[in-house]
């Protein structure tokens, strides 16, 4: 079965430190988790502290991250609750401790990060029902037994690289940044993503896009 301790050193490696880009959506963030999206996490109390004691206010200037990556970078407890994060909010919820493919669990995880869990669990519900062709599999976005059993009985190299490639034009669809001869080919997947992931293009969004799609190069392994 997948092991979350390999996702997370994958996702240690796609989300560094501490940033707080004008143009991200979720604000400021610490290890991928976004302070406009989860004000909740446990961890922003310790952050908090380390500007106030550095006497860095928001916005944080570019110069001013790795002052405060370097603050924290011995706070074992705050490593902790990142990555207690982490499995409760992107590996649990999709169950993936019950999937098979360790590529398709971590690829899966790994989009909840980027888009929220609902749309990763319609993906691959999407995948198996649409694009494989298996009965009895709905695109509610809940990730029950005969989903899981679905998708570890599906041949798992096929899964992934269907994944991928929708992965890759979702980010695609997001930024905007699609090609006009593509849209008749993207119809389908264009209208799953507006219809039932409620994603709309914003083109301010395309400076991420390289950054997001760099997420879905890993090759198939098991």
């Amino acid at each position: 079965m997948a092991d979350f301790s390999k996702f997370f050193r994958v996702m240690q490696g796609h989300e560094g430190g501490f940033a707080d880009n004008p143009s991200d959506k979720g604000g400021m963030t610490f290890r991928g988790i976004a302070y406009n999206f989860h004000p909740e996490w446990a961890g922003w109390p310790t952050v908090l502290a380390a500007m106030k004691a550095l006497g860095i206010s928001r916005p944080v200037a570019y110069a001013s991250w790795a002052m405060i990556d370097r603050h924290v970078a011995g706070n074992a407890a705050l490593s902790k609750m990142v990555e207690q994060f982490y499995k409760a909010k992107y590996w649990n919820p999709l169950r993936l401790d019950e999937v098979e493919s360790q590529s398709i669990a971590t690829q899966l995880a790994d989009f909840g990060v980027n888009a929220g869990t609902s749309r990763p669990a319609k993906l691959v519900q999407y995948v198996l029902a649409k694009e494989l062709e298996i009965e009895g599999i709905a695109v509610d976005g809940i990730i029950g037994r005969k989903t899981i059993n679905a998708l570890n009985a599906a041949p798992a190299a096929v899964v992934y690289d269907h994944l991928i490639q929708m992965r890759r034009a979702f980010h695609t669809y997001r930024a905007n940044a699609w090609k006009a001869e593509d849209n008749r080919s993207l119809a389908a997947w264009h209208t799953f993503f507006h219809t039932e992931l409620k994603l709309r293009p914003d083109a301010s969004q395309r400076k991420f896009l390289n950054a997001w799609l760099s997420r879905t190069t890993a090759p198939f392994v098991a």
